[in-house]
């Protein structure tokens, strides 16, 4: 049996796709983790197997070797030296992905991009990122972000500007998710 899981933690993850090789040739391909993060392969011949992920869940990246190529989760079914061996318990897990945001301040009601607006990035209700600067092009992008729910909220406006305010009268928050669409 094959248990798929995410680095690091112990939340199991389905829907990943996994090849069965035997002796180095194809034995059986698009084999899907359940929803226990599970593959379940029985009555297999005696042999040298591996497992290769083809395909990770969404928002998750494959493991791959110092080669860049995925990796082979090795296993042996019958003797090995002066051991029968007759199940194998493999765990995989998978790195989640990173990701990155791009924000672009402009006028309001045009498209003129404003340069040394300040903001500070919030994740998940605190501060993660403070003093973020508008570049000549009007754009802050911040990258290798983990997964989460993050806003922006402008605290010095260029000069000749002011900073938008909301119903209450604070700073605006710009909203977004890194995550997998549809999962937060």
């Amino acid at each position: 049996s094959l248990v798929k899981n995410e680095t690091d933690t112990d939340n199991v993850l389905a829907d990943a796709i996994f090849d069965l090789y035997k002796d180095g040739e194809i034995y059986e391909e698009g084999l899907v983790t359940d929803e226990n993060g599970k593959i379940e392969v029985s009555e297999l011949p005696w042999g040298e197997y591996y497992f290769v992920e083809t395909k990770a869940p969404a928002g998750y990246a494959i493991l791959v070797d110092e080669e860049g190529n995925p990796k082979h989760y090795e296993f042996v079914i019958g003797v090995d030296g002066e051991t029968e061996i007759l199940s194998a318990d493999i765990n995989v897990e998978n790195d989640r992905k990173l990701g990155s945001v791009s924000l672009v301040k402009n006028e309001t009601d045009t498209d003129n991009v404003l340069a040394d607006a300040i903001f500070d990035l919030y994740k998940d209700g605190e501060i993660y990122e403070e003093g973020l600067v508008t570049d000549s092009e009007g754009k802050i992008e911040v990258s290798e972000l983990p997964w989460g729910e993050y806003y922006f909220v402008e605290t010095k406006a260029p000069a000749g500007y002011e900073i938008l305010v909301d119903e209450e009268g604070n700073p605006k928050h710009y909203e977004f998710v890194i995550g997998v669409e549809g999962e937060t």
